[in-house]
């Protein structure tokens, strides 16, 4: 009985979300997904299978429901699966890491060879780059950071903070980071409202390059830059790859 009233909660407000513009999710990684309507037990044996496993498949679930979030009703039940995974993520996790890793090495930044150019992908007669997969390596990057260091904020800007104050990340590289990524967000957000306003179509995350300004586009290339960068490092800390 409890079961099916938050199933039926779950698709309403799955819907409501969806009509407002948050569409489903492909993946069908929603509430409304009977997989993921749980009890508490169920979630720490959830966690538990993962952890044990560390393939691909079930290293992009734990990361994905790493970022779940307490929105309302009794908040110690997810207190008390943070406790629960604050013990697991204790013990010796390499293998975890090292999935959640490659996973996060596996969107480029969009430049050319040369690092001259912004890389574009066709889509019907436009040239255009993916600024939601742009944005993605910076998400799984602080992602796996804050896994490793037991942090259980659910933002990526408040992860970075925390990972400067134990010393993780330095001064310059989370200024870099936070600049980055709330840059990429903003980009991305005016892009959207632009097609909702002024062109009157279903807002997506690909942005023609030669709509931005010179100053957009020497920024863009430093920001793609930072995240090679970092993307770079997080091979070698956590893969022992170079390249």
């Amino acid at each position: 009985e409890v079961r099916a009233y938050f199933l039926k909660f779950a698709d309403m407000v799955s819907g409501h979300l969806d009509f407002v513009g948050f569409s489903f999710c492909t993946g069908g990684f929603m509430a409304k997904n009977p997989k993921w309507t749980h009890s508490l037990s169920h979630w720490k044996n959830n966690y538990e299978l993962w952890l044990q496993e560390s393939v691909p498949e079930t290293s992009i679930k734990f990361s994905t429901f790493f970022d779940c979030r307490y929105i309302y009703g009794d908040p110690t039940i997810m207190d008390e699966l943070n406790e629960f995974l604050d013990e697991k993520l204790k013990q010796p996790l390499e293998k975890l890491f090292f999935q959640m890793a490659k996973n996060a090495l596996q969107y480029q930044p969009p430049l050319t060879s040369f690092l001259k150019n912004i890389r574009t992908i066709n889509v019907g007669d436009r040239e255009v780059f993916d600024i939601k997969k742009a944005m993605t390596p910076i998400v799984d990057l602080v992602r796996v950071y804050a896994l490793k260091h037991r942090i259980f904020s659910v933002n990526t800007g408040e992860r970075i903070k925390a990972l400067q104050k134990i010393g993780v990340f330095s001064e310059s590289a989370a200024h870099e980071l936070l600049h980055s990524y709330y840059y990429l967000m903003a980009l991305r957000l005016q892009k959207q409202a632009n097609h909702i306003i002024q062109d009157n179509s279903e807002p997506n995350n690909f942005i023609d390059p030669t709509s931005l300004t010179k100053i957009e586009q020497v920024t863009l290339k430093e920001i793609f830059k930072t995240i090679e960068g970092f993307q770079s490092r997080i091979r070698v800390e956590f893969t022992k790859e170079l390249f």
